[in-house]
């Protein structure tokens, strides 16, 4: 377990008891962007959500779209707001805690709200494409890979996606956490792993945990990267990334170094709201205001919160 980030690990333990190693990679939430664009236009990856809107702006005026909404499969209306997880994380570490108890909500917290007034700021702005509703996930990433558009706030996981059906653009294709307000603190969201875990009742529990150990040592995952290309970050620490990794898995690097890294909401509270992708879509294209969203957003998670009998609701 020492081998293993305290990210990771922080998100498969209860108390003071770890249940589990990860499966693959880590993937992360951010925005996708075409890196020929950025050439072409002289544009800097941006480090301040004012200097991504700049950004955004100069590439609306060379006539490209500046972010896809791919509204068509709703759920991808979402990365806007969990993306900008790390910067509640970063400013407000205890607000998972406190959302899980109902002591906090997306209403009440600036720094959460912000996450809507975002998807809210794009739209107003005019830096989607037209049709959103009518654009999805699929048609987002030609757009993406062709350069027709030049964001798209996505997971990483598109990225093999991309691969595999656009393989000579995959090169120029980057990432860059979502960032806030503080160009000192540009970090990233990420979506850990799905883990392995060993059931104690196992008749070969100490074969298991062998082969566990097995998997997260030099060899295991030296294996595991032979056959599985990566979407985002080891959670192994002191695992280097090979030579043929994305160059936007590359792009995470320096916020694993540099300590600008939180886990997505999820990974932290068993709370998420089923109705959320609706909502986004409602703050994404305008039909209701970014307070209004996250007030419906907050009665959403109540009730989930009461059909799980937690405490304090």
């Amino acid at each position: 377990m020492d081998r293993l980030t305290d990210e990771f690990k922080e998100t498969v333990a209860v108390g003071d008891a770890v249940y589990g190693i990860p499966g693959e990679a880590s993937s992360a939430g951010g925005w996708l962007y075409n890196k020929k664009v950025y050439e072409e236009l002289g544009l800097e990856v941006p480090h301040t959500w004012e200097e991504l809107m700049a950004n955004n702006e100069a590439i609306k005026e060379a006539g490209k779209i500046p972010v896809v909404a791919s509204y068509k499969d709703t759920w991808t209306s979402q990365l806007v707001l969990l993306a900008d997880y790390y910067n509640v994380y970063s400013e407000n570490p205890e607000f998972a805690e406190k959302f899980t108890n109902n002591e906090a909500k997306f209403a009440n917290t600036p720094i959460a709200l912000r996450g809507f007034e975002k998807l809210q700021a794009l739209q107003d702005a005019g830096y989607y494409n037209d049709e959103e509703s009518a654009t999805g996930y699929e048609d987002a990433l030609e757009m993406l890979a062709t350069g027709e558009a030049a964001h798209y706030p996505m997971l990483t996981f598109a990225l093999a996606a991309i691969a595999d059906t656009y393989p000579e653009a995959i090169e120029d294709i980057g990432f860059f956490g979502q960032p806030g307000d503080d160009p000192e603190d540009h970090g990233m969201t990420q979506w850990m792993p799905g883990s392995i875990y060993v059931n104690k009742d196992s008749e070969n529990a100490e074969a298991a945990k062998q082969w566990v150990e097995y998997f997260v040592s030099d060899e295991g995952m030296e294996t595991l990267m032979s056959v599985l290309k990566a979407n985002g970050p080891y959670v192994v620490e002191g695992l280097d990334l090979p030579e043929d990794a994305y160059p936007a898995v590359k792009d995470m690097k320096a916020y694993l170094e540099e300590g600008k890294v939180g886990p997505a909401l999820e990974f932290l509270s068993p709370l998420k709201g089923p109705n959320l992708e609706q909502i986004t879509v409602e703050v994404g294209l305008g039909m209701i205001t970014p307070e209004e969203g996250a007030e419906k957003y907050d009665r959403d998670v109540e009730r989930q919160a009461q059909q799980l009998d937690l405490e304090g609701w």
